[in-house]
């Protein structure tokens, strides 16, 4: 039974992989706006958020990724992620596994689990804010599958200009350095009608 429901696992990974390569651009892909790449990833940056499978994931190569999730203590976590990166697919959203801050530049760096490994984010700061539970399962409600438990509710940010949704791991770890830095506190952050105006359900 176990072997069966591996072999059944590996199919299952192996269709979702061929529509992947069908609508994805490659492993590692980088996603930036209003800065040059270059220039952000020499920049200096503080750790802010990290997921329990960042470091063991990030070591697997883009041509090994499916042999090699299979074989990580993730595997579990990525085969119940699935209907997560479906419905990626109407309504852009990310699963975090880790965020770093950038405070020269005034941007976060996210590294998100996607079907074909781990892809990198750039957004700055101004343009990121805080979705009520409320608010993500109203523009969701249409199109939303039963939410996997591991995800954390409580804590969804999303480009207010974009939509773009970051979705964070319940038994990932906040950094004290990273969330208490100054470039990320309340005052300077701060915007009401971002925060509350431009993810209401009507506004989306």
């Amino acid at each position: 039974k176990m072997l069966a429901n591996r072999v059944l696992r590996k199919s299952y990974m192996s269709k979702c992989s061929a529509m992947n390569s069908l609508t994805k651009t490659s492993l590692m892909g980088y996603h930036t706006i209003g800065k040059s790449k270059n220039s952000l990833v020499k920049e200096e940056s503080v750790n802010v958020y990290l997921g329990q499978e960042y470091e063991e994931l990030s070591n697997i190569s883009s041509e090994q990724w499916f042999n090699g999730i299979t074989r990580s203590t993730a595997a579990n976590k990525y085969v119940s992620l699935l209907p997560f990166f479906m419905e990626a697919r109407f309504k852009q959203k990310s699963f975090v596994l880790r965020m770093d801050l950038l405070p020269e530049s005034e941007y976060l760096k996210f590294y998100t689990l996607t079907l074909s490994g781990i892809a990198e984010k750039y957004e700055a700061i101004k343009n990121i804010v805080p979705v009520a539970r409320y608010d993500y399962r109203a523009i969701y409600g249409r199109i939303l599958m039963k939410q996997n438990t591991i995800l954390d509710l409580d804590m969804v940010y999303g480009n207010y200009g974009t939509h773009d949704l970051y979705i964070f791991d319940k038994s990932g770890e906040w950094k004290d350095e990273g969330i208490n830095h100054e470039k990320l506190s309340l005052e300077n952050t701060y915007n009401e009608t971002n925060w509350f105006d431009e993810f209401t359900p009507p506004a989306y």
